[in-house]
């Protein structure tokens, strides 16, 4: 016999723990949180992507003296500002 593992999907998906912490809703399917952790994962990786260009675009905007003080050439950040978003 098969039993549903959930028995509202209207539910929250998260409540607060007592240290702020958020708690998976135990009524929630596991394929659906599944769904949720996927979500968040690629949220991350936006936010990373964008905050790494976001360095990169400031990196070149320091002045030549900045970057010697660095360890750096401009054909450096030349070289940083080609790779693509995605790449560390």
């Amino acid at each position: 016999m098969v039993t549903k593992a959930y028995l509202n999907l209207n539910a929250p998906t998260h409540s607060q723990g007592s240290a702020g912490v958020a708690i998976p809703n135990p009524r929630l399917p596991l394929s659906r949180l599944g769904v949720r952790n996927k979500l968040v994962t690629l949220f991350q990786r936006l936010v990373a992507w964008q905050r790494r260009m976001a360095e990169r675009y400031t990196l070149a905007e320091l002045d030549d003296s900045i970057l010697e003080d660095i360890g750096l050439t401009r054909a450096d950040v030349a070289r940083e500002l080609r790779r693509p978003f995605w790449t560390v």
